[in-house]
């Protein structure tokens, strides 16, 4: 894996805590339609991480996808 895709997975990961504390803080305070676009966001967010950085958050969180 190249240094540029850990670079890029690793500004992925920060989008992601970003949206995640943005839409519980919309949600906290009601704000029903933002929290919605911020779910929608983190969702594509989630669904672009690469195969390796899945993998290595599998890991991390001591998951084993059959191998």
């Amino acid at each position: 894996m190249s240094i540029t895709q850990r670079i890029s997975d690793y500004l992925r990961e920060r989008r992601i805590r970003r949206l995640s504390r943005q839409a519980k803080a919309a949600y906290a305070a009601g704000d029903r339609q933002r929290t919605r676009e911020l779910l929608a966001l983190l969702a594509i967010e989630m669904m672009a991480r690469s195969q390796e950085q899945a993998a290595r958050l599998d890991r991390a969180h001591g998951l084993d996808r059959g191998k």
